[in-house]
């Protein structure tokens, strides 16, 4: 699917269009935030972090798809760069927080970033275990959001 780009978009287009792609990244945050409240009424413990990461993709893809199935073109497929900045954002932070007895002693700074923000298993204990709710969740949320949205849209256009 290939956009054009135009030129002479007014100055109210492109507030609409900046309006429109900051809506979609708080959409997409509340659906990080419900699942994550949802999770931790019916007791986290009992939720592998794995499982966690796959509902909240699911459900920012599928809150996404719905909103966009009736073919509106908005700014939405673009949000997974937001992702993707704020998860750099959030690598940067943790690079920067201080090691020690039990806070990733001996980690390099991939290790750094695998065990606070990837691993699914184990964590770093830099943030507190708070690595994947606050770095990998919102960020994965806005990917999914803006897949869901892209593949709502294309479908709607392909009709």
């Amino acid at each position: 699917m290939t956009t054009t780009v135009t030129h002479d978009k007014s100055p109210e287009q492109i507030l609409g269009q900046i309006f429109s792609f900051f809506v979609h990244i708080v959409i997409s945050l509340l659906v990080c935030g419900a699942i994550y409240m949802l999770m931790d009424f019916l007791n986290p413990k009992d939720f592998p972090a794995l499982l966690t990461t796959c509902i909240i993709f699911i459900a920012a893809f599928l809150v996404a798809f719905l909103i966009h199935l009736t073919g509106r073109q908005t700014e939405a497929p673009a949000i997974w760069i937001a992702g993707v900045v704020w998860l750099l954002m959030v690598m940067v932070y943790v690079l920067e927080l201080p090691t020690g007895p039990g806070r990733c002693e001996n980690c390099t700074a991939v290790g750094k970033i695998v065990l606070t923000l990837l691993d699914m298993n184990k964590s770093s204990n830099l943030m507190d275990g708070a690595g994947r709710l606050i770095g990998t969740w919102p960020a994965l949320a806005m990917v999914g959001y803006a897949m869901g949205a892209g593949r709502a849209m294309h479908r709607g256009a392909a009709e």
